[in-house]
């Protein structure tokens, strides 16, 4: 084997000396100025990985270390007595540029993936993980900071309010998933009709929904159409989503701060109430199949799909004029037509008896 030259740097000095290391039979011997300085086993030296040119470390248990970028005889070394198949194919694989762009499209595809399919599956499991018992912070928070930005005291009468929420008991009184269940009344400006659920089990509903409906079931159809995205933790699931990657990083720099300011910033997120298009026909298809479970017409819930999305249409006119429109924030799926043509095949798959 021939003899390897580069430079020693004894154990706690930065200073550096030229040197030769020789290999026989399992030993490494290093020697600066033909006089030997060190003799370890090859077992014993850590070797850095090889990259390109770049020099290759030899470090000792003694805190000795040799470097050097006659990196051929090093591999010859690992090859016959420690083979590092991983470093090898760094090296092939950093030395053949055809490789870089594969290898940068594949790393791509795998983020891309991991975040469309791995992480609401990750997200999914974590969320039915968390008891319902400790939603209640996140909700509460939430609740004081609409209630300070947007939300206003419901105008509503109080017997109006009492009858919908003797309604609303009874479509929870069914349900054990362990939800603290209440319904608020609140009103924001221009009386624009929606409702939304807070992760903690929290459904406040807007006074101008309640003045759009003309039957009893228009409103407990959107009421049934919350309890689904608590039930099935949908809300949580988007916050989650939402600030996961922000969060993981945070954490993983140790970032107390910007960790401490992404949970801050957990109840804006219910301020873009975009629900995906899973979770509302997943909610669509829970408060249709409760009302046919309970022999309801379902032409209620699509009557009142109608009535939002005029209410919606009418407010992007208005948007046309005022660009700092308050539905921005509470803004509802504009398709509202395959929404209620799904509401109808639930009819078809669940017949009333």
């Amino acid at each position: 084997m021939p003899s390897i030259t580069g430079f020693y740097y004894p154990s706690g000095s930065s200073k550096k000396h030229e040197a030769i290391m020789r290999y026989d039979d399992g030993l490494c011997r290093l020697y600066v100025d033909e006089e030997e300085v060190v003799c370890a086993q090859l077992d014993d030296i850590h070797i850095s990985e090889r990259l390109g040119q770049m020099p290759r470390q030899l470090r000792f248990s003694d805190g000795e270390m040799f470097e050097t970028t006659d990196n051929a005889p090093i591999d010859d070394i690992l090859k016959s007595d420690k083979p590092q198949a991983f470093a090898a194919l760094l090296h092939r694989l950093e030395s053949k540029s055809i490789y870089i762009f594969p290898l940068f499209f594949a790393a791509a595809f795998i983020l891309w993936g991991s975040y469309t399919w791995g992480l609401p599956k990750i997200v999914h499991i974590v969320t039915y993980a968390i008891p319902a018992s400790q939603l209640s912070h996140i909700g509460d928070e939430t609740l004081v900071m609409l209630d300070k930005i947007i939300l206003d005291p419901s105008e509503l009468d109080q017997k109006t309010q009492d009858k919908i929420q003797i309604r609303f008991q009874k479509l929870t009184a069914e349900l054990g998933s362990g939800f603290d269940y209440q319904l608020l009344f609140r009103r924001i400006p221009d009386n624009l009709p929606n409702a939304f659920a807070l992760p903690n089990g929290t459904i406040i509903m807007m006074d101008g929904l309640v003045d759009l409906a003309e039957n009893p079931w228009e409103v407990d159809s959107v009421l049934l159409h919350e309890l689904a995205h608590v039930e099935e933790r949908h809300s949580l699931q988007m916050v989650l989503r939402n600030t996961a990657i922000p969060l993981f990083i945070s954490l993983m720099l140790g970032d107390a701060v910007s960790t401490g300011n992404a949970i801050a910033s957990l109840p804006v997120l219910f301020l873009e109430n975009n629900y995906s298009q899973k979770f509302e026909q997943s909610s669509d298809d829970y408060a249709s199949d409760y009302m046919l479970r309970h022999h309801v017409d379902t032409i209620h819930f699509s009557n009142m799909l109608h009535k939002l999305e005029l209410a919606y249409l009418e407010e992007e006119e208005q948007k046309k004029k005022d660009d700092d429109s308050i539905w921005d924030y509470f803004s509802t799926h504009p398709k509202i037509e395959d929404r209620i043509q799904r509401i109808k095949e639930n009819i078809i798959r669940h017949p009333q008896s």
